[in-house]
């Protein structure tokens, strides 16, 4: 995802929003709890796009459709094989 420019811009956007909002002087704890699920949000899916980047193409394909199942597309209550 790393070769594609507007991936770049996008992950540079979310974490200058995380950084604007947790470098305010004056925040709320609210707004503190907010900043903190941002940044949670944020290593969260750094972590995930690691993981599905060290799977194989069949890996992969299994995941998304696993996904698209569990999301309520296709058939109900499928498993794939393994």
């Amino acid at each position: 995802m790393e070769q594609f420019p507007e991936f770049r811009e996008f992950r540079s956007r979310r974490r200058e929003l995380v950084l604007s909002v947790s470098q305010e002087g004056e925040s709320t704890p609210l707004e503190e709890l907010e900043a903190a699920n941002e940044r949670l949000k944020a290593h969260l899916a750094d972590e995930l796009l690691v993981d599905v980047r060290k799977l194989s193409p069949k890996g992969f394909e299994r995941l998304v459709v696993e996904l698209l199942i569990k999301m309520g597309y296709g058939g109900e209550g499928r498993k794939l094989a393994r």
